[in-house]
């Protein structure tokens, strides 16, 4: 399913990639990506390699965009409530990746989100953490935003001087996952 719509969403970059505003498509396409908690790397590796020259304003309007798809995330969980969002995800709240998520954003606020925008783990829990929280909605889009800047800066630098290295990794991750599909598929 993500593979389907991450096809879609290079196809829709294919069509803007010489435009004027591309890199304004690209933070449209990183905030969509955001509020639906799709994985963003694989179109952002795409994006900048299909215009590699503005690879500095890629990665800015896509980490302001996931920053702000995260901002609506954050008003969603807001005031749609805690006891909604455990009555349908109840495995978020006991996996180890929640526990380590939440010690790291008891202990350290704010500058834990801006930690988690940063790295690979998913945003999406301790959106909803915060969420519950009196933090205010400025610092926490600004952690967002901190996180994501170094996060896709250093993807969309690696993707523009190391094309053929992302190349690579992109070609393997995806055998590796048709590789798994395809033993689950078969009889």
């Amino acid at each position: 399913m993500i593979l389907t719509i991450h096809k879609k969403i290079q196809s829709l970059l294919q069509c803007y990639a010489s435009g004027r505003y591309y890199p304004v498509v690209t933070g449209i396409v990183a905030c969509g990506c955001a509020i639906g908690a799709i994985p963003f790397v694989p179109v952002l590796i795409a994006a900048v390699l299909l215009a590699p020259s503005h690879w500095r304003s890629i990665a800015l309007f896509t980490s302001m965009g996931s920053a702000l798809g995260g901002l609506i995330i954050l008003f969603v969980f807001h005031n749609l409530g805690w006891v909604q969002v455990m009555q349908a995800h109840p495995d978020w709240f006991t996996s180890p990746g929640w526990q380590l998520m939440l010690s790291w954003l008891t202990q350290w606020g704010i500058w834990a989100l801006a930690l988690i925008a940063a790295t690979p783990l998913p945003q999406t829990p301790a959106l909803l953490f915060l969420a519950m929280t009196e933090q205010p909605w400025w610092s926490m889009w600004l952690a967002l935003a901190g996180g994501k800047i170094l996060k896709y800066g250093s993807v969309a630098y690696l993707t523009r001087y190391f094309p053929e290295r992302i190349a690579h990794y992109r070609q393997n991750r995806f055998n590796q996952q048709n590789a798994i599909t395809n033993r689950d598929l078969s009889p």
